[in-house]
């Protein structure tokens, strides 16, 4: 159970998408569990899916349109160390995951999946998840917490709550990473590893990470950011002054404040 560290990936003008041939060259969205943020100031989307054994990554603007960008990815087998994982598919079974994890898919009034964690009263402020949409069209997951359960909402590029295969991996305390954190909205990092700051930047519309002891750049690091709230938002980082730098938008594009939930390797 380890993240992919090294891959080939390769640009699919055919079919719009980037393809990542992974080490055992046998890559099905069935079989792993793959987690991606963007990487570039623009809002935009990532979902996942998988042909031949390889990999594959659709980027699509916030008009769905699909496009050429950076990313970080980390693919896993089976993740130990989160607290809770899995594969859901569009129905709410579990295809793959933690044993003992239900879920449920209710598609009237406000469609959404309700996890339920093994032994665990989920509050989104005590724990770390993160979560990407598994399919080939424009579609945003975001989190929350409800009654103790997970909370999943998966958009279109419409911004319309639907239903669609994700992959989820929550931790209590994700000690393997680098740096951690649940930030609120205004910036706050009310919960993650010591030392770590972040802050709303009004003037450039962005949130800024401080790691301590460590000069942030995308390409020396893997972050990995999912929203929080139900409402469709895009997300993407980068770094500046060595500082990470997280970019938040609405499904039109439009930048907003939103808290999330992020997580950081270094390699």
């Amino acid at each position: 159970s380890s993240w992919q560290s090294t891959a080939l990936v390769a640009w699919a003008s055919r079919v719009q998408t980037q393809e990542v041939h992974c080490k055992t060259n046998h890559y099905h969205i069935s079989n792993y569990i793959t987690l991606i943020t963007p990487i570039g100031s623009g809002a935009r989307a990532a979902t996942t899916d998988s042909v031949t054994g390889k990999l594959l990554v659709r980027m699509t603007d916030a008009a769905g349109a699909a496009i050429q960008s950076r990313f970080h990815f980390v693919t896993y087998d089976e993740p130990v160390v989160p607290l809770t994982w899995g594969y859901i598919m569009e129905d709410g079974v579990v295809w793959r995951g933690t044993p003992g994890l239900t879920c449920t898919w209710t598609g009237e009034w406000i469609p959404h999946y309700r996890i339920t964690l093994p032994g665990e009263h989920y509050e989104e402020q005590n724990y770390i998840t993160l979560s990407t949409p598994v399919g080939l069209g424009a579609k945003v997951i975001t989190t929350s917490s409800l009654g103790g359960d997970l909370i999943s909402y998966v958009y279109d590029g419409d911004g319309i709550k639907i239903p669609s295969r994700f992959y989820f991996a929550t931790y209590d305390e994700p000690e393997e990473a680098l740096a951690w954190g649940h930030v609120e909205a205004d910036g706050t990092a009310i919960r993650g590893s010591p030392g770590v700051v972040c802050s709303w930047n009004a003037d450039l519309e962005r949130y800024e990470a401080s790691i301590p002891g460590e000069h942030y750049h995308f390409g020396s690091y893997i972050t990995l950011v999912s929203a929080l709230g139900d409402d469709a938002k895009l997300i993407s980082t980068g770094s500046s002054g060595g500082k990470l730098t997280i970019y938040i938008a609405d499904q039109n594009g439009d930048r907003i404040q939103s808290s999330f939930h992020f997580v950081v390797h270094e390699f």
